[in-house]
């Protein structure tokens, strides 16, 4: 064989492999809804799920609670649509009473997120995350005595008075301000208190003796 001819052997070969790659990948290209298309393709699979989550994180310090209910918990999946722009994420632990971190740069003393908690995510710019899972029904979340940050699972607020959040008797509570970068507190003993709800996304502290929280859809907290 000639060299021109192994030289356009090759580059056939080549263009081949490319359409081949390119034609896998059409064909094998997800869709949040499935079924078939226009053209009368139909995808390989369905990605879909009932809670679509999307979360405002500003630069700084964010405390968000996920009420979309996810299959994979680690942290490079859950964080994977803001991927690079979060440097630092704290988990507080309930009976060391004390807060773990994960450093990109540093230490992991964690790599996945626990469903149960809600954590603070440190951004090096404003960024949207959004989440893909199922919303939650009646849900139950077992506190020890002390601090606690429980996630809060559902995707509407709730108002709240008194001592007792969702079945939990409790001394304070904090939510954090992400514009003003601080702490809000309530107390069931003040007269004024910053805060009387917990909204969607929001991630709070409870400091009680323990017990369960018991969420219950559509009921009041």
């Amino acid at each position: 064989m000639k060299k021109r001819d192994v030289y356009f052997a090759v580059i056939l070969i080549a263009v081949i492999l490319f359409n081949i790659v390119f034609m896998a990948s059409f064909f094998m290209r997800p869709s949040i809804v499935g079924g078939a298309t226009a053209q009368g393709y139909v995808y390989a699979y369905v990605a879909a799920c009932s809670g679509v989550q999307n979360l405002s994180l500003v630069q700084g310090w964010n405390f968000p609670s996920f009420y979309a209910n996810m299959t994979n918990y680690s942290v490079l999946n859950v964080l994977s649509s803001i991927n690079g722009n979060y440097d630092y994420i704290l988990e507080w632990n309930s009976s060391g009473q004390q807060f773990r971190i994960w450093s990109r740069q540093g230490l992991k003393e964690f790599n996945e997120f626990d469903r149960n908690k809600s954590y603070f995510i440190f951004m090096n710019q404003q960024q949207n995350l959004s989440l893909c899972g199922n919303l939650y029904n009646n849900y139950t979340i077992s506190l020890l005595p002390g601090w606690e940050s429980p996630n809060y699972v559902y995707e509407y607020p709730s108002n709240f008075s008194g001592h007792k959040f969702y079945n939990v008797s409790f001394y304070y509570m904090l939510k954090w301000d992400n514009i003003n970068q601080k702490f809000l507190g309530y107390s069931p003993e003040s007269l004024n208190p910053e805060f009387k709800q917990i909204n969607s996304s929001e991630g709070y502290f409870i400091r009680s003796n323990g017990g369960v929280l018991v969420y219950i859809r559509n009921a009041s907290a």
